[in-house]
Parts: C-alpha cells; sequence; structure tokens
C-alpha cells in the first residue's frame, strides 16, 4: 500500500471514532521510517499531526506505545532516557542531565560512554586483549580496594568484540570470570552496568532476552521496558532475540507478551513481535 493509501486510512481517526485495528494494522507492518513518512504526510494532508490526532482518541498504555512508534530509533532512545531521569522535554543536554541524576562510579561509567569513545573493531587483538585481563585483574582482585577508573577506561572504550577476547583471557589466565570478577568488585548500578556491557558482548541476543523477562517477572509489567525493548529491536535483531528467549525460557516470547498484556496493547505489541 502506499503512503496515500495510508493517509486515507487515517481519515477513521477522530470522525466516527477510532478504529484501533487499523492503526495496529498500519503501524505494526511499517518501518519506523516508513510511519514516519506517515506522520509527515497526514500533517501536509489534514493540517494537524498525527500525533495530536492519536492522542485525542487513545489513551493507556496502547496510547503510549503507539506515539512511541512515531519516533525514528534515536528519538525513541533519548525518549526513554529521559523518562529514566523525569525529563519531560527533548532539545536537552543528556550529560548534564545524567550528571544531575546520578553520582559517584555510575555517573562516571554513563557519561564516559555518551562520549562515543567505544573502539569499533571487528577483528580481536589478543595481545592487547591479555594486557588489558592483565590491568584488570590489577585494578580489582590482586589489590585491596579497587581501581575503579582502570574498569570504566576498558569496558567503555574496547570495543564489544575485543571486550569478548578480554574475558576469554580473563577466564584462562585467572581462572575466574571477567563478570564474576566486576560482581566481586563493584556494586550497586556501577556493577550492573559493567555487567551488561561484558554480557552483551559476550552474547547479546541472551541480555535482550533476559531483559525481556524481567520486564514481564513478577507482579505487573514494566511496560516502559516491555515497549522500549520491542520498538527499539523490532528492525534489528528481534528474530535473534526471540530464539534466545526460546532457549533460555522454554517459552516463546510471544506466548509471554500475550499471558502479560491485553486489549489493543497486547496486539500492537504483538503484531510487531510477529
Amino acid at each position: 500500500m502506499k503512503l496515500v493509501a495510508y493517509i486515507d486510512d487515517w481519515n477513521s481517526v477522530g470522525f466516527w471514532g477510532t478504529d484501533e485495528q487499523r492503526i495496529i494494522a498500519i503501524l505494526s507492518k511499517r518501518s519506523a521510517a516508513q510511519r514516519k513518512q506517515i506522520a509527515e504526510k497526514y500533517k501536509a494532508s489534514y493540517g494537524k499531526s498525527l500525533e495530536k490526532a492519536l492522542k485525542s482518541e487513545l489513551s493507556g498504555k496502547f496510547e503510549d506505545l503507539v506515539l512511541s512508534s512515531l519516533l525514528d530509533p534515536a528519538e525513541l532512545l533519548a525518549k526513554y532516557c529521559l523518562d529514566a531521569v523525569d525529563r519531560v522535554v527533548f532539545k536537552r543536554d543528556m550529560e548534564k542531565d545524567i550528571k544531575g541524576d546520578t553520582s559517584g562510579d555510575l555517573e562516571r561509567v554513563l557519561v564516559s560512554m555518551l562520549q562515543g569513545c567505544r573502539e569499533e573493531t571487528l577483528v580481536a587483538n589478543p595481545q592487547q586483549a591479555a594486557a588489558d585481563a592483565d590491568a584488570l585483574y590489577r585494578a580489582g582482585e590482586k589489590r585491596m580496594g579497587t581501581d575503579e577508573g582502570t574498569f570504566i577506561r576498558v569496558l567503555t572504550q574496547r570495543s564489544f568484540v575485543q571486550i569478548r577476547e578480554i574475558a576469554k583471557c580473563y577466564q584462562q589466565k585467572y581462572g575466574k570470570s571477567l563478570q564474576k570478577a566486576v560482581e566481586k568488585e563493584t556494586s550497586g548500578y556501577f556493577e550492573k552496568t559493567l555487567v551488561a556491557i561484558i554480557k552483551y558482548a559476550e552474547d547479546k541476543n541472551e541480555l535482550f532476552a533476559t531483559w525481556f523477562y524481567e520486564s514481564m517477572a513478577g507482579a505487573g509489567t514494566r511496560d516502559t521496558d516491555l515497549q522500549r525493548l520491542v520498538l527499539s529491536r523490532c528492525e534489528l535483531d528481534l528474530e535473534d532475540i526471540k530464539r534466545a528467549y526460546q532457549a533460555k525460557y522454554n517459552k516463546s516470547l510471544a506466548k509471554a507478551i500475550e499471558g502479560d498484556t491485553s486489549g489493543d496493547y497486547r496486539r500492537m505489541l504483538l503484531a510487531l513481535v510477529n
């Protein structure tokens, strides 16, 4: 269906009630770039933003999901970062907001990640990995106290391919996983951040599968996390994550979402996932 036909379909929004099924059918099967085009064409055709039209007709978690789906990938992640630091408007300085909401080692590692200094090499350097493994050992298990700066430097600047090689070297040389060493030497959200970096390097699909599971585990659903994960991965590697989820939890991701959500919100999530 061409863009003009998509726009014609939106005459159902705000006139004779809202056709949620049509909204789901149109938005869930389009890429983020196409959804952006649809929003632009809608404004050109009707003189008002599609976001405002939908906001006036929808509500709750379904509204949140639909409106978030209209953002491009960078805007989407920026939105969730703003949510995480309790901000409500764009055009802010992310580094300043993070510095205002965190402190200590957590602030240092997050700000370091924001600098975008991570290497992008696709081939590991075994010699450098061995040297970094030694540096991490000296910064942690070998000494009293912890040199957090070394952990931050290595884990925020080395490529993920290189971190995987560092973890392998660390295990071979010191008989303990790098993740276990980090868990022993650090704590709190600083620990969680470093561990997430290591897990991403070793098996990012399993890490995302774990995050999906945690968003739905226990009483209630962490809907913001679930929406972020679905929308940010559905055009990238969701099929791989779904396989990892099935292998890890012996249950499909779609079944998990189906059992933890309801209504149009559930239908939209499942349409994006499937």
